[in-house]
């Protein structure tokens, strides 16, 4: 005899594989830190390769060990073992792609890390100074590594320990070393010891002649040939088959220079119009690749010196480049964290992997909190950060600051001019379209701080590497230009700040507008505050205290305190009005970057070690410290109601953190009030549909690599609330949903209360407008009443309104169902039975499949029991 029972049939039949247009698997949460809701960017690159069988490409980065799937891009894992506290300067992987080395930014830390795990292996010792580059041998059991006094050291890989040291003659900086394909020779490049190159230079009757390569038997240490080249030989490879040595000129001509093994002989010069910044060999040595530092990477016959082709898709230099085993794809970094695959035989881009940048220079939230702007080395982008997709990208050279105007309707962007080194601008673009509405060059110095007045009418920033002096003939003192006041509308300089200091003392490193717009403060080299009249332009006051550069300047949302950061490790706060000093924060961290939140009773600020500060603006306690960042905190922002804090790191990351208060907002009607108080008036068919399918959402569970596990229904029951099955988002890795009727995909952030008996969930989303359901009285439900039934059936046949009657109630309390006739079917789970009123009076279940509409629900009483128990617990 077949068994029949009310939901365990039906339990994972809702459960709908390969659905239509779902949403890629988000990994702005894979391994958040505690406390943070999501992760915008990827962290700085630092090294690539691909996996031995072609299929993965293998991306390190400041926070971790990135997958990608190398032939369409996909994100398939972070590896955050490799989150090691301390910034990477440059990382190199061993030939089967197994370890990987990473150097810090200070170049005094040389760590070894599993690629398949992202574990730390060893800590490399026994050297004296900072490393500046290393390469693995073949074999992966040695690394070599190159110092800036002319040393070269050779690590054990399994022990960690240094081997021996070879000291070159020419005690200059080793700019690169490379092993032979055996892994007998090892080739060095840098500069020459003065006296040979007084010599060479005389022999050949040239001025200039600085660098050397040079070959060493690994063995015995001893030198076997030696290479010259006019300039500096930055990067070195060896032909598959060892019978070559390629050299760049790194950083001047744009020259490669092929040497033969076997001869020393010089065979070719392959010239590249800008200087070279990557170079390496196919596995299969019939392509030499260049990466300039004009975006361009060629593809180079070695036999003939011919051009194979130049690919042109980079908009800044190439960082790095690498080639699949199989020769057929190859693989380039550009120094703004731009990936792009290409087909070597057709030279055709495949993909483009983006998320990766550089430090993050500046944040700023835009007015409403929605949008949040993200500077970076090569870019600004606007990120949404209820949905935390990617909104615009802006390319802008060297990116110091961003600011929203009041309105949001415009985004200022302070930045490098080109890649002129002393001249800075500031564009201003409508935030919407991305549209150029002016552009302000400044050729007295480049741009830390820019901000907009209250008003909106007037934007200010701060000079720094002054160059124009104005002299006092009265005192003979000199002034230097500190901030330029401009009119947005016309441009016109309006009003330029400035006083009697020495020319480094009155840089500038931030401005901000006071509330009211009557003052503009500034904080810079001289260690001091400075207030300005921001009608006049006149200097009001000094506030002195700091032992160190100002780094930061922000007055509270009420305008009465004025908070500054320094590289003296602490903040400051003071009286707005009077200037008086009245509380120092010691931060323990130079840089310290100072947000107040929206209802001044709290201020942000960057902390050592990657840590975010929060205190308390009246007692001036530390509340709580945020970890996270894998190097140092550079920005902190609050959004508009305080709920989110974002904070910028030198690690290419911005974290979004939930801060756990915000201000009051407007809240949508509250679905748990009694029935009696509700319309009893009974709604047409067409009425309750319109304001069911308006509250009802499509629920979608993903993997860990964003394959669907299956789909269910909900609905909203209040602001930021939504009701459904247990049994639907039971399991998976990650939860998304999506409005019936609508496109857009949202993230659903937690799950707020359970009831494994009942089979009900309350689910936490940030996202979304929809109204909330009103919850009807489950125990005035009537046999032969009118009900209508809303869900998903077969996951894609969203939105569909069912009619039907109640035909019995079963079971006792606490566990009674409702049976309805209304036809449901998989897919259809956890969304709202209603009655004639539009009240939801269950929550979709299941049904018997051996019968005809014999499906059930759960009673709404059950789930405002759970409801007042989330409330409770808040």
């Amino acid at each position: 005899m077949k068994k029949t029972c009310l939901f365990l049939i039906i339990l994972f039949l809702s459960f709908v594989l390969f659905l239509p247009n779902l949403p890629a698997s988000d990994y702005t949460k894979w391994h958040l830190p505690e406390g943070a809701k999501a992760r915008i960017g990827k962290g700085s690159i630092s090294g690539i390769t691909f996996s031995s069988d072609n299929e993965r490409l293998v991306v390190a980065s400041d926070i971790g060990i990135w997958v990608y799937d190398a032939h369409n891009g996909k994100e398939l894992d972070l590896l955050p073992g490799s989150m090691n506290r301390f910034p990477t300067g440059d990382t190199v992987f061993s030939s089967d792609g197994r370890m990987l080395a990473a150097i810090s930014t200070s170049k005094e830390l040389l760590q070894l890390w599993d690629v398949d795990t992202g574990q730390h292996l060893k800590t490399l010792t026994g050297h004296n100074s900072w490393v500046n580059n290393v390469c693995f041998s073949p074999d992966g059991t040695t690394l070599a590594g190159g110092d800036g006094n002319g040393n070269i050291f050779f690590w054990d890989t399994a022990t960690g320990e240094l081997r021996k040291t070879l000291i070159i003659k020419h005690k200059e900086l080793v700019f690169d070393v490379c092993f032979s394909p055996d892994g007998t020779m090892l080739a060095s490049s840098s500069r020459p010891f003065k006296e040979e190159k007084d010599l060479f230079e005389k022999e050949n009757e040239i001025d200039w002649y600085p660098s050397v390569v040079q070959l060493w038997d690994v063995d015995t240490g001893q030198q076997l040939k030696t290479f010259r080249q006019e300039w500096w030989a930055r990067h070195l490879c060896f032909s598959p088959d060892g019978t070559i040595l390629a050299s760049s000129d790194g950083f001047s001509k744009g020259n490669v220079n092929l040497w033969s093994i076997a001869t020393g002989q010089h065979l070719k010069t392959l010239t590249h119009e800008s200087s070279i910044s990557s170079l390496c060999f196919s596995p299969d040595g019939t392509v030499l690749t260049s990466g300039s530092a004009d975006g361009t990477v060629r593809l180079w016959d070695p036999v003939t010196g011919h051009i194979q082709n130049t690919l042109t898709s980079h908009t800044s230099a190439v960082r790095n480049m690498c080639y699949s085993p199989d020769s057929r794809m190859l693989a380039s970094i550009s120094y703004d964290g731009i990936v792009k695959l290409w087909s070597v035989s057709t030279g055709h881009l495949q993909n483009t992997l983006t998320g990766h940048t550089g430090s993050v220079q500046s944040i700023c939230f835009s007015p409403v909190g929605t949008t949040l702007a993200i500077g970076s080395v090569g870019n600004v982008r606007l990120w949404n950060t209820r949905t935390t997709h990617l909104q615009n990208t802006y390319p802008k050279f060297n990116v110091s600051s961003v600011c929203f105007s009041l309105d949001g309707t415009t985004l200022a962007i302070a930045s490098m001019h080109g890649k002129v080194g002393n001249q800075g601008n500031v564009s201003l673009q409508v935030t919407s379209t991305g549209q150029n509405l002016n552009t302000f060059t400044e050729d007295k110095g480049w741009i830390k701080s820019v901000c907009f007045s209250p008003s909106g009418n007037i934007i200010a920033y701060g000079i720094v590497n002054n160059r124009s002096v104005w002299a006092d003939t009265r005192d003979q003192h000199d002034q230097y230009i500190s901030v330029i006041l401009r009119s947005i509308k016309t441009g016109q300089i309006l009003k330029t700040l400035a006083y009697s200091t020495d020319s480094t003392d009155s840089w500038t490193n931030s401005v901000c507008f006071s509330p009211d717009g009557t003052t503009l403060a500034s904080g810079g080299h001289d260690n001091n505050v400075h207030l300005w009249d921001a009608t006049t332009g006149a200097h009001k006051a000094a506030l002195r205290g700091h032992k160190s550069f100002i780094e930061s300047v922000i007055f509270s949302p009420d305008g009465t305190l004025l908070a500054s950061g320094s590289m003296d490790k602490t903040i400051r706060l003071w009286d707005a009005a009077t200037g008086q000093h009245l509380k120092t924060l010691i931060t323990g961290y130079g840089y310290s970057d100072v947000c107040f939140s929206p209802d001044g009773q709290m201020i942000a600020s960057s902390g050592d070690s990657g840590k975010v500060l929060l205190w308390s603006t009246t007692t001036g306690q530390l509340l709580e410290t945020l970890v996270g960042h894998t190097s140092y905190v550079t920005n902190v922002c609050f959004s508009a109601d305080g709920s989110t804090l974002a904070s910028g790191s030198s690690d290419g990351t911005v974290l979004l953190w939930n801060t756990g208060v915000s201000t009051p907002q407007p809240q949508t009607q509250d679905s748990t009030q009694d029935s009696k108080q509700q319309d009893s008036t009974p709604l047409t068919p067409e009425q309750i549909a319109k304001k069911a399918l308006a509250a009802t959402v499509l629920i979608v569970m993903e993997d860990v690599n964003g394959k669907p596990l299956g789909s269910g229904s909900g609905f909203f029951i209040g602001k930021g609330l939504i009701a459904t099955n247990y049994h639907v988002v039971e399991k998976g890795i990650k939860k998304v949903y999506k409005q019936v009727g609508k496109d857009k995909w949202y993230n659903i952030t937690d799950t707020v209360k359970i009831d494994k008996q009942r089979d009900l969930a309350i689910l936490k989303v940030s996202d979304g407008d929809a109204p909330a359901l009103p919850l009807g009285n489950s125990d005035g439900v009537q046999i032969g009443q009118s009900v209508y039934a809303v869900g998903n059936p077969i996951g894609f046949l969203e939105g569909t309104f069912a009619p039907g009657f109640v035909s019995s109630i079963r079971g006792k309390v606490p566990n009674k169902s409702i049976q309805i006739t209304a036809p449901i079917s998989p897919g259809s789970s956890g969304g709202p039975l209603l009655n004639d009123k539009g009240q939801v009076i269950g929550i979709i279940v299941g049904g018997i499949t051996e019968g005809q509409n014999l499906n059930f629900a759960i009673p709404s009483n059950y789930l405002k029991e759970l409801l007042d128990k989330v409330k409770k617990r808040k």
